[in-house]
């Protein structure tokens, strides 16, 4: 969740209309930069609406050292006669993509939530634009992408903006519309010297002791986002300190980070079992490939308290070696009602190892009425394929024996012809939808 303050391929811009008028067109501009930086924005020009926005984003320098922060500026100008309000958004974490941003990044490794966003995303409210007002915000790249690597990158930066000339007195557009604001871009990284990568962190690192709200806010999110090594110190800080908020946005950050003292620190923080935190260790301990870490989580999964989030965790990191445990769970007899539904657990975690080894008994367990939904869905994050029902648009689950016993044989004859060759995916591989599993 955001802060509560205290009190993939290019395509061309589209139209974007404020009335319901005929939009007269859509300029573009396209400037040359040093650097290798190039935007472009949209611009309404119809004299019969009577209300015009100009939008861009724009890299906020043209060339970035690899390591420091990689920050875009969005710009939205009132060019019209009246004032508009506009949705304000959090331009952190998952708020940003719920309120209408997003970024495509060839080339980066996307790090960004998979189609749903949790928490309270709703705080910021609305800004009123008078005319020839401009609006601005910062966005910082690294929050959903890793940047790693030196080189150019070509990429798209999009908002879908609501705005509405009227508000209401709990903060709410009047009959809201949205307008469509994206550019292209271009963005070169290049390696530097240590010394220089620090010199640009220090401000963050000096705010983030300020009193000022946003200051102190945008130091954390920062520092956490790029999670450099230079500063593996002050993350273990701000992950073991007092600062709840910090503390949150840190742990996630030491995953990221993966050297030695970091996994270490996550390891402590699991073992603290601490409701808070502990479930945030687990799951960046889950991440970090360290298979040293598999008999923490596995005593983990032995505890009802903590069974939910350490089992699939134990797939995610045992990966192989660890399907013999998981599969003990399946089996596990049934418990009391308060119980962890271990099984159902299980099966996600057989799905989380990314292994071949696991989809046979996955299948198997399609025959399984108890954890049926469970390998339905399992089968689908692995192998990206499913059953698709007879209206086409959901999944298949079947509700009798019969069904499951087909639904099983057609996955067993995909998997002796083509199945030991398909691509397998793990946990957190984004998955909009799934392809119909070949007859």
């Amino acid at each position: 969740m955001g802060r509560q303050k205290p009190s993939t391929a290019l395509t061309s811009v589209n139209d974007l209309t404020l009335c319901r008028e005929r939009p007269r067109r859509v300029a573009t501009k396209r400037r040359g930069l040093a650097g290798a930086v190039l935007f472009c924005f949209v611009v309404l020009v119809n004299p019969a609406c009577a209300q015009e926005l100009t939008g861009t984003f724009t890299p906020q320098k043209h060339i970035y050292f690899l390591g420091e922060p990689l920050w875009f500026v969005f710009r939205v100008t009132n060019t019209g006669r009246s004032s508009l309000y506009i949705q304000d958004s959090k331009p952190y974490d998952d708020c940003a993509f719920m309120l209408g941003y997003s970024f495509e990044l060839p080339g980066a490794k996307w790090t960004g939530p998979c189609g749903s966003y949790g928490g309270s995303c709703l705080g910021r409210g609305l800004k009123r634009l008078a005319p020839a007002e401009t609006y601005a915000q910062r966005l910082l790249l690294n929050q959903w992408f890793v940047i790693d690597r030196a080189g150019t990158y070509h990429g798209l930066a999009k908002r879908v903006l609501s705005f509405s000339e009227r508000s209401n007195i709990e903060g709410m557009l009047v009959a809201p519309r949205t307008a469509l604001i994206r550019s292209e871009f271009e963005v070169t990284v290049v390696n530097g010297r240590e010394a220089d990568v620090e010199k640009a962190l220090q401000p963050y690192v000096k705010n983030l002791t300020s009193r000022d709200f946003d200051r102190q806010t945008e130091a954390v999110e920062t520092i956490t986002a790029v999670a450099p090594p230079l500063l593996e110190t002050k993350l273990i800080a701000l992950a073991t300190g007092k600062d709840s908020y910090a503390q949150s946005r840190a742990i996630p950050a030491l995953g990221r980070l993966n050297t030695a003292a970091a996994k270490r620190t996550l390891a402590r923080l699991v073992s603290d079992r601490q409701p808070y935190y502990s479930w945030q260790a687990i799951d960046a301990l889950a991440q970090s490939g360290d298979r040293t870490y598999v008999p923490l989580l596995a005593e983990l999964a032995r505890e009802p308290e903590w069974q939910q989030l350490a089992i699939p965790a134990l797939g995610e990191l045992g990966g192989q070696e660890v399907i013999p445990v998981l599969l003990r769970f399946v089996r596990h007899p049934l418990g009391p009602p308060n119980e962890p539904p271990v099984q159902q657990l299980a099966i996600r975690g057989l799905a989380n190892t990314r292994s071949r080894e696991a989809i046979p008994y996955l299948i198997q367990e399609l025959r399984n009425p108890l954890v049926h939904q469970d390998a339905v869905n399992a089968l689908a994050w692995i192998t990206h394929l499913g059953i698709h029902a007879a209206d086409g648009k959901h999944w298949l689950y079947a509700d009798d024996d019969g069904t499951a016993k087909q639904m099983a044989e057609r996955w067993e004859r995909w998997w002796r012809s083509t199945g030991e060759k398909a691509t397998l995916y793990g946990p957190k591989d984004c998955m909009s939808s799934i392809a119909e599993l070949p007859r």
